[in-house]
């Protein structure tokens, strides 16, 4: 059996005891800090990510708003460009279809040559 007395036991129990007390609260400090951290970190990365998206949007708005006004622009310049033509070809019927001929044998030249 063991040379210790009963009260040098209950102490060893004791110190025991005490240390695997302070140690389980070492870990629980240690978990508590490293949850504490994870936390921020996911709070800053939610943060990043909303202020990411909030910027794309704003982006695709932006895009959104001046894309159609110069699809606005350009479908009224050709709507513009159109209108003249019109008014050309009817004060001017004859050389327009000259015009029309010419560009037509003109085409048709270009393309016989790419075969």
């Amino acid at each position: 059996m063991s040379d210790q007395n009963p009260n040098q036991t209950s102490d060893n129990a004791r110190s025991a005891s005490e240390r695997i007390e302070k140690g389980a609260e070492r870990i629980k400090g240690a978990a508590s800090s490293a949850a504490e951290s994870t936390h921020k970190a996911t709070d800053r990365a939610e943060h990043g990510m909303h202020r990411g998206t909030d910027k794309v949007a704003g982006a695709a708005e932006y895009a959104a708003e001046h894309g159609r006004e110069k699809l606005d622009d350009a479908m009224e310049c050709a709507n513009d460009w159109m209108d003249k033509t019109r008014g050309y070809v009817r004060e001017h019927p004859g050389q327009s279809l000259a015009m029309a001929v010419a560009a037509g044998w003109l085409v048709a030249r270009i393309m016989h040559h790419r075969r």
